[in-house]
């Protein structure tokens, strides 16, 4: 059975980082935190999970490194039910970001600069027979100029799916 929707875009592994006190600033010194866990991050990934947590059939294509990153990350999406096609770059890591969470909720990202493994194209063969195509999020890796976008839109509407969009901003 083909999956009925594709979230296209970056699957991350995020550092979260809850519980520190960082008033007092941070220069050389060790600081505890309440709770420090690895989850899976990025718009795509994020959206694949959710949606089939919540039941529906879903694909998730994204580009990662052949390393213990992408394993992780492979292992959280194969629990969660997602189908998987990861664009491996054998020369590349994974795409990892910490997140300082305050008390009030506020997420604070450390992100390292994109992999290159996040720049890969994507195989127009993902979007045939599905019913929704989410982009997941315009202006970064793999949508990071108009035409990239526009090839992915254009295929996807021929196949008549809807497409959705995540937009990234400042």
């Amino acid at each position: 059975m083909k999956s009925k929707v594709v979230c296209i875009g970056i699957g991350t592994i995020d550092v979260l980082i809850k519980g520190v006190d960082l008033s007092t600033g941070f220069s050389g010194e060790s600081k505890r935190a309440k709770h420090v866990q690895l989850a899976v991050g990025g718009d795509a990934a994020n959206q694949a999970i959710v949606l089939s947590r919540l039941g529906v059939k879903t694909e998730l294509v994204c580009g990662m490194g052949n390393d213990d990153e992408a394993k992780f990350l492979h292992s959280v999406l194969v629990r969660n039910g997602v189908y998987g096609n990861a664009v491996i770059d054998h020369n590349s890591s994974s795409s990892i970001n910490v997140v300082v969470i305050d008390e009030l909720g506020q997420r604070n990202f450390i992100c390292q600069e994109d992999p290159e493994a996040c720049f890969f194209e994507v195989g127009l063969e993902h979007l045939e027979e599905k019913d929704v195509v989410s982009l997941g999020s315009l202006l970064i890796p793999p949508f990071t100029t108009v035409e990239s976008i526009e090839r992915v839109v254009k295929k996807a509407k021929e196949c008549g799916a809807v497409v959705c969009a995540d937009i990234v901003y400042g």
